[in-house]
C-alpha cells in the first residue's frame, strides 16, 4: 500500500514499524534506554498515548514524518535529555509540563511524594502543604490529586520555574487549591507562610565540587539554581531547618529528598533542629533518599 506525501511516494508504515527504526537509531546513542527513548519519542511526535501503545501499535501512521524524528533523535545525541526535547516527563503516573528551568522529576523523587501523601491522607480535615523548591510542581500537583482535600502552595525562588508550576496547575484544573509563590529558601518566608501540616522539600544537594563532575546531560541542561547545595550540599538543609520551621503547624512534618550518602547529616541536622520522630527512606536502589520529621516542640511551648 502506497501513500502520496508531498509529493513523494512512501510506503505505509505502522507505529510499530517507526518505533523500531526509532529503536535502532536510538541505540547509537544509549542502547540501556534505547527502547524506552524510542517510544517516548514516537508516542509524543504523533500524539499519542503511552499506556494504549499495544492498542494502535500495529495500525499504519498516515502522518509519518521521518524529519520530525529525525530531528528529536539529532537533539538527543548531543546530550540534551528527552525530557526536555519533548517538554514534557510522566511523574506519579501523570504527565507534567517542563522546560530548562526546572528539574526533571525522577523515580526516586516519587518516594518523597508517597510518603508525603501518607501524612497528607492522615491529617485531621484539609492539609495545608507547602511544596518548598517546587521546580515543576510535580510533587505539589501530585498530592493535590491525590488528595482532593489538601490545599497546596509551591514556593520556589525561580520565576520561570514558577510559571511552570503554574502553567502545569492549570493543566489539572487546580487554581482553586493551589497557589503558585516566589519564596528563598533560604531567606526568612513571607510572613502569611503560617501553619503549615506539611513541607515537602527537594532541595538542591550537589556539592559544589560534584557540579564539575556531573554527567553533561545534567550539567549542560538542567538548571544549576536547582542543583548546587553548597560546599557540602547542606546548605539549604541548614536554612530552611533555621528559618523555615516555624512555619509549621503544632504536628506538623518537614520531608527531603537528600543525595546519596547524606541522609545521616541531614538527621543529625534535623536532631540538633529538635526534630522529632525522624525516620529515613530508601529509594528504588536502596539508596537513602528521604529524611522526615516532626515539628519541634519548642514552637509551639509543648
Amino acid at each position: 500500500m502506497k501513500l502520496q506525501i508531498s509529493g513523494d511516494i512512501k510506503m505505509l508504515k505502522t507505529y510499530n514499524d517507526v518505533y523500531i527504526e526509532t529503536y535502532k537509531k536510538m541505540c547509537d546513542i544509549d542502547r540501556d534506554t534505547a527502547h524506552f527513548e524510542a517510544r517516548e519519542i514516537v508516542c509524543a511526535a504523533y500524539h499519542k498515548r503511552k499506556e494504549d501503545w499495544f492498542l494502535y501499535s500495529s495500525m499504519y501512521c498516515v502522518e509519518y514524518d521521518p524529519i520530525l524524528i529525525d530531528d528529536i533523535i539529532a537533539k538527543r545525541a548531543k546530550n540534551m535529555p528527552l525530557a526536555y526535547i519533548l517538554s514534557e516527563w510522566d511523574f506519579y503516573g501523570r504527565t507534567f509540563h517542563i522546560t530548562q528551568d526546572v528539574l526533571i522529576p525522577r523515580p526516586e523523587t516519587e518516594i518523597l511524594a508517597g510518603k508525603a501523601l501518607e501524612y497528607v491522607n492522615a491529617a485531621v480535615g484539609a492539609a495545608s502543604v507547602l511544596d518548598l523548591c517546587c521546580g515543576s510542581g510535580c510533587i505539589g500537583i501530585t498530592l493535590a490529586l491525590e488528595n482532593l482535600y489538601a490545599t497546596l502552595t509551591l514556593a520556589d525562588i525561580s520565576q520561570k520555574a514558577l510559571d511552570v508550576s503554574h502553567r502545569n496547575t492549570e493543566r489539572y484544573n487546580l487554581s482553586s487549591r493551589v497557589t503558585c509563590r516566589m519564596a528563598n529558601a533560604q531567606k526568612e518566608p513571607p510572613e502569611d507562610f503560617q501553619g503549615f501540616d506539611i513541607i515537602v522539600c527537594n532541595p538542591p544537594y550537589i556539592t559544589t565540587a560534584e557540579m564539575k563532575t556531573l554527567d553533561r546531560s545534567v550539567r549542560d541542561y538542567e538548571p544549576t539554581l536547582a542543583l548546587d547545595g553548597g560546599s557540602d550540599g547542606l546548605s539549604f538543609y541548614r536554612s530552611i531547618l533555621e528559618k523555615w520551621a516555624h512555619t509549621l503547624s503544632s504536628s506538623g512534618r518537614i520531608l527531603f529528598e537528600v543525595g546519596m550518602g547524606q541522609a545521616d547529616s541531614v538527621v543529625e541536622l534535623m536532631a540538633a533542629a529538635e526534630f522529632t520522630e525522624l525516620e529515613i527512606l530508601s529509594d528504588y536502589n536502596g539508596i537513602d533518599r528521604v529524611v522526615c520529621g516532626k515539628c519541634p516542640n519548642k514552637y509551639w511551648g509543648i
